[in-house]
């Protein structure tokens, strides 16, 4: 879920992730300074492959241009302050506005707690769209079978998710069956062919393209860059 408001030439983002999101290779065209406002992040530089973990009330800073990417093991909430390219010779001021951010977070300031409480949620979403968001991360029943379950039509379903989730049922279903597999790639030393089965693939080969296609690695180097012994050791799963 994401939520944003704009104050002049800067942008503030309320993002909060699902356990096993995974955020793709990619690089900022504006400066990114960040606090973490729940759960711990483990970011990825990619020009060196440099693994950091940014845990409660830390900050991080993206130069524009810079390839990062991002796994959240756990529900994990982050405030992002974005400003322009022009802005990065300020970076340092913004830096210093998240640390303040992040000061006041672990204070507990009143100011960004009711800043905090007002977290995005869609409007009037229908009582039955987190069954449905539920039954399809948890089993292989069909999309229509779950419509059909929860007495709407596919029609009805398949529009709820697009207005309200932005996306479809299929790829909720995807992006749950991907979360599960990144969460098994970083904690379990299985084989892949065993994870792949354990998170709903019909193989190895069918994991692999997916996890390409979605995130631009392959399972293993995702394991190479991710399973961090200090990492396993300290998140929450």
């Amino acid at each position: 879920m994401v939520s944003q408001r704009r104050y002049g030439d800067v942008t503030v983002v309320d993002a909060v992730y699902a356990p096993g999101t995974i955020d793709p290779p990619h690089a900022h065209d504006e400066l990114h300074a960040s606090v973490v406002l729940d759960g711990d992040v483990l970011g990825v530089l990619l020009h060196d492959g440099t693994a950091h973990v940014h845990r409660r009330s830390q900050t991080v800073t993206h130069d524009p241009g810079v390839p990062h990417m991002s796994y959240f093991a756990a529900e994990c909430r982050v405030l992002t302050v974005v400003a322009p390219a022009e802005s990065a010779r300020n970076g340092a001021v913004l830096s210093a506005m998240t640390e303040r951010l992040a000061r006041e977070h672990a204070a507990g300031s009143a100011l960004l707690r009711r800043f905090a409480t007002e977290r995005f949620a869609p409007a009037s979403a229908p009582a039955w769209l987190s069954a449905a968001v539920t039954m399809l991360a948890n089993d292989g029943t069909a999309v229509r079978d779950v419509a059909r379950s929860l007495g709407i039509s596919l029609s009805r379903l398949e529009r709820a998710f697009r207005r309200h989730l932005g996306t479809s049922p299929r790829a909720s279903r995807r992006q749950a069956k991907l979360r599960g597999a990144s969460r098994r790639l970083v904690y379990a030393d299985d084989a892949l062919a065993t994870v792949a089965l354990a998170s709903g693939f019909c193989d190895q080969s069918h994991l692999t393209s997916a996890f390409v296609r979605a995130y631009g690695v392959t399972p293993r180097a995702f394991r190479r860059m991710f399973a961090t012994t200090s990492y396993k050791t300290s998140a929450i799963c």
